[in-house]
């Protein structure tokens, strides 16, 4: 485990990470991963052999900068190694580029997320599903398994 800016960052083995990758706040990366060139990671969760491509944004709308302060506020005893992930990608899961993934969002399984797609605030793919290509999954949905 890394400890870089006050964020966690927990890199399994055999992982290949690409170039110019951000960091924003607490990742765990599991076994067998790739990580493409240009990809914002933000308070996430990433199972095993997980392969997220180019220019995609894992988090988007998460908590950036010195979040520290924005939560002293709330609770001053508040320990930000303690917030768990905003987002959750499951094991064997293909995230194509240019993908976009906001907070709250849970990925089970062996998904494939296809090019230019947006997944919104509080989505639950569920496993073995397949999002289409520039495709917007709105807020609040959940997709069974299989689709």
């Amino acid at each position: 485990m890394t400890k870089k800016n006050n964020k966690k960052i927990k890199i399994g083995k055999k992982c290949i990470l690409g170039e110019n990758i951000i960091f924003l706040g607490n990742v765990t990366i599991g076994n067998n991963c790739k990580v493409g060139n240009n990809v914002v990671l933000g308070f996430c969760s990433i199972g095993n052999n997980t392969v997220i491509e180019d220019n995609s944004i894992i988090g988007y709308d998460t908590i950036t900068g010195h979040y520290e302060d924005r939560i002293e506020f709330l609770n001053k005893k508040h320990d930000t190694n303690k917030v768990k992930p905003r987002i959750i990608i499951g094991n064997n899961v293909l995230i194509r580029t240019n993908v976009t993934i906001y907070v709250d969002t849970i990925i089970h399984d062996n998904c494939w997320i296809n090019h230019n797609s947006i997944i919104r605030e509080n989505v639950k793919i569920l496993d073995d599903s397949s999002i289409g290509s520039n495709t917007i999954c709105e807020n609040n949905v959940s997709i069974g398994k299989r689709c």
